[in-house]
């Protein structure tokens, strides 16, 4: 059965009950495809229809997203309408999906792929709100060490403020402590370069673990770079 969408109407089917605190945008997948939710919540939603054969206006949304996010297919439709079909490949036994390209022929495409670029997003979106969360302790830190900030400074270096124990060494540490899973922490973009984490109990758990855990140096860009994170 072929299922047909216009590609304007992806991201509003995607938001389809979806709060707007919820959502955020990746710049790679030009905001069509994941929002807070784990790409394991997803892989499972497109798992079901393969079984079942058929899918409701917000699973084929979920499903041409992750289309759209790939680069490496030729005669792939960027405006207009998508057509794609549910079926088995010329070898195989595994029926997967395919889309009409513009050239008038049917492409089969990988969703588990496009999963695999936004996980590596999601890492580093998460990444970047565990630092978020604490930058104002880390401001803190450089207006009361003025002096090594100076000192760096009349050498033409640039300073940093480094973890002795490595940051994501603590962010490990904290997950155990507090016994969160690390994948399912929820994260929403404030703008276009600011990440911040949905639950603000966690937020705040953070930063008293960081308050309490950390210890801090100031270091010249060039060691702080250089240093081994593992």
């Amino acid at each position: 059965m072929i299922q047909r969408i216009r590609i304007s109407d992806i991201p509003k089917l995607r938001r389809k009950g979806r709060s707007s605190w919820e959502l955020y945008k990746c710049v790679e997948s030009c905001e069509y495809l994941l929002d807070t939710r784990p790409a394991k919540y997803y892989e499972q939603i497109i798992s079901d229809v393969i079984k079942k054969g058929n899918c409701n206006d917000y699973e084929l949304a979920l499903i041409a997203a992750t289309l759209m996010v790939r680069e490496d297919k030729n005669h792939k439709p960027i405006s207009g309408y998508l057509e794609i079909k549910l079926d088995y490949p010329n070898r195989g036994r595994h029926r997967c999906f395919w889309y009409l390209g513009t050239d008038g022929n049917w492409y089969d495409f990988s969703t588990s792929k496009a999963f695999e670029n936004t996980k590596q997003i999601k890492k580093r979106n998460l990444h970047q709100a565990f630092r978020q969360a604490i930058e104002y302790q880390i401001e803190n830190f450089r207006k009361n060490n003025q002096p090594a900030l100076l000192a760096l400074h009349a050498k033409n270096q640039d300073p940093h403020v480094d973890h002795i124990y490595t940051f994501d060494k603590l962010i490990v540490d904290f997950c155990r402590a507090e016994n969160i899973d690390k994948e399912s922490i929820e994260i929403v973009s404030i703008g276009q370069t600011s990440q911040c984490f949905v639950d603000k109990k966690i937020e705040s758990q953070w930063q008293q673990y960081h308050q309490e855990k950390a210890t801090l140096r100031i270091v010249s860009k060039e060691e702080n770079l250089g240093r081994k994170r593992s």
